[in-house]
């Protein structure tokens, strides 16, 4: 809604409308206002969390860089999904930098995929030829 100019209202008869049209407009600014208090940042959904191997749960910008590294490699892998929140972290945080996969041995079944997959090969992890990572003792 476009504020009302005072020079459009010349008479009296036309002040009491510019008065009328004013009240409108503070009404739509309010109502505009208490949309935007919706976003304010105290009201914005939080990062995203993760619940870890333990049953921690866990924000992403809390994760280092090497457990973002190993999701960003486990969604490649094993569930074709895209990355692109992890990659932004990373991004962000750490130049970018996406370290080896390092999955550890405890992730029986993470681990049991990869074999089944034929990623695995004497405690090493492959992908397209190449040595992208190993599994953690």
């Amino acid at each position: 809604m476009k504020r009302p100019n005072r020079k459009d209202y010349i008479n009296k008869k036309s002040k009491v409308q510019l008065i009328a049209d004013l009240e409108r407009y503070i009404d739509h600014l309010e109502g505009e206002l208490q949309f935007a208090r919706l976003w304010l940042p105290e009201n914005k959904p939080s990062v995203p969390t993760r619940v870890t191997f333990d049953g921690r749960k866990i924000s992403y910008n809390k994760l280092s860089q090497q457990h973002l590294s190993n999701i960003v490699w486990f969604k490649r892998l094993l569930v074709n999904q895209p990355t692109d929140y992890e990659m932004t972290q990373l991004h962000l945080r750490y130049e970018s930098e996406l370290l080896p996969y390092r999955p550890s041995a405890e992730f029986t079944q993470e681990i049991n995929v990869l074999k089944s997959k034929g990623f695995v090969k004497d405690g090493k992890i492959f992908y397209k030829g190449k040595e992208i990572g190993e599994i953690v003792e």
